[in-house]
């Protein structure tokens, strides 16, 4: 077996933001996640192989955030997002 590849996060999870600069915007159910003025899982996530730790504005625990990018009316929005619970996602925006 071998060794779990060590994520790099992108800036540290501070109190009043979602950590790095990464601000909580909305925590999403299933495929519900409005974000930009639209249902981001109505469009293509392009992922961009980085992560932020981000921390959940509920519980106040740090979870590791894909970082994703979405192509709105032809102009390019990058996101992060991390799965809170089963199906709870939380959405997080510069």
């Amino acid at each position: 077996m071998s060794p779990k590849k060590k994520r790099k996060l992108h800036g540290k999870p501070s109190k009043n933001t979602g950590g790095g600069g990464w601000h909580h915007a909305t925590t999403g159910v299933n495929d519900q996640g409005y974000v930009f003025g639209v249902n981001l899982f109505d469009y293509k996530w392009e992922y961009t192989g980085r992560h932020a730790a981000v921390r959940d504005p509920l519980y106040g625990q740090t979870h590791s955030a894909s970082i994703c990018a979405v192509t709105i009316n032809g102009r390019k929005h990058e996101f992060a997002y991390a799965e809170f619970s089963n199906g709870i996602y939380g959405f997080y925006t510069h």
